[in-house]
């Protein structure tokens, strides 16, 4: 009797497959914890780094910034002044804007002197919730006037006329109630008191801001307009440039954490000779060494992106007064912010390949 014997096939991945990675991965992890004092240096400079790159990446990105057309236009791509000398052909020619634009927003001017000084102030009318506007007027504190006894006014005019909200402002021999603190946030040096367009008087002259296609209105001789002004482009940061900028930070890092990590792997050569005694492959050691990496870089870039939105939100106040219009504090470049966190745990997961490459060659009877 002939007996045929077939030898077993073993079935799975011949390295372990994802398990194996999954136990390694987990062990590095608890290597990490273990040591992760040792860590701390490189840690810390990618941190340095990241911080770095994102505080000036969002301060490049605010000052960069053009509000000069906000400060002007609002939100409209028209500007018109009107003189107001003529009562009748003002209103003609608002009647004639409107019919040619449809929407338009008004907004009044008179100067007024300030007794006993050379200053004058500036009388503004506007509708707070007018279509066009908007961000060329801000409430600061308070209310917005709303009476035809009510007034706001800017930083500026209070501390020229020593004024608080609930005090009397009676420069137009009206005596009006100061009822908040206003402002122009793209100009943070426009000076001027707000009053209600109900209650404004006469104008000296008069911007109307409206949207269209950029034609002169079509007026009768004797119109009221003195001059047309087209909203201008705005020119956004260059997030390339900015970007180019913030991955040379990373990569110095990255170069000078390689050196970091080529220590620690030295460190663990005992360790790791054990791993490869028990059939670890040279691809598993340098996943031991690599995830080390990419835990240090996720940690290091945790904290950059804490410390470098911290910082911009403590250089916020200094900067609108250097740039003289509001901020956005949220108004970040956040695809930019996301990509150089990115980069930073690409950097240092790439940093430690080298060091252990090099580990992973070693004998294991010398390791």
């Amino acid at each position: 009797m002939t007996t045929l014997a077939h030898r077993e096939t073993l079935r799975g991945p011949a390295h372990g497959g994802v398990a194996a990675r999954r136990a390694l991965v987990h062990w590095a992890w608890r290597l990490f914890r273990r040591e992760w004092r040792q860590q701390i240096l490189v840690v810390t400079l990618l941190a340095v780094a990241v911080a770095a790159a994102i505080g000036s990446v969002t301060v490049a990105s605010n000052s960069g910034a053009d509000r000069s057309n906000e400060a002007e236009f609002g939100s409209a791509d028209q500007l018109l002044n009107l003189d107001g000398g003529n009562p009748r052909a003002l209103a003609a020619t608002l009647a004639g804007l409107r019919q040619q634009y449809g929407t338009i927003d008004i907004i009044g001017h008179r100067s007024l002197a300030v007794p006993g000084a050379v200053e004058q102030v500036e009388f503004r009318s506007q509708d707070p919730r007018g279509p066009y506007g908007g961000p060329r007027l801000a409430l600061h504190r308070g209310n917005y006037p709303e009476g035809r006894d009510q007034v706001a006014v800017t930083d500026g005019v209070a501390n020229l006329l020593r004024l608080e909200i609930g005090e009397t402002l009676s420069l137009d021999g009206r005596r009006r109630t100061v009822v908040g603190i206003v402002e122009n946030p793209a100009d943070l040096s426009d000076e001027f008191a707000l009053v209600s367009p109900s209650s404004a008087g006469a104008p000296d002259h008069v911007s109307v801001l409206a949207k269209g296609d950029g034609s002169r209105p079509d007026m009768a001789p004797g119109a009221a307009v003195v001059n047309q002004s087209m909203r201008g482009n705005d020119n956004p940061a260059d997030e390339l440039l900015m970007f180019s900028v913030a991955t040379v930070f990373l990569l110095l890092a990255s170069l000078v954490a390689a050196a970091g990590f080529a220590v620690i792997a030295q460190r663990r050569l005992r360790q790791l000779g054990m791993l490869a005694a028990i059939g670890a492959t040279e691809k598993h050691l340098r996943l031991v060494v690599m995830t080390n990496g990419a835990v240090v870089g996720a940690i290091g870039a945790l904290i950059g992106t804490l410390v470098g939105l911290a910082l911009w939100l403590a250089l916020v106040p200094t900067l609108e007064t250097a740039l003289n219009h509001r901020l956005d504090r949220l108004s970040l470049p956040w695809m930019l912010l996301g990509s150089i966190v990115l980069l930073a745990v690409v950097g240092a997961t790439a940093a430690a390949w080298w060091p252990g490459r090099a580990v992973a060659r070693v004998p294991v009877t010398l390791a």
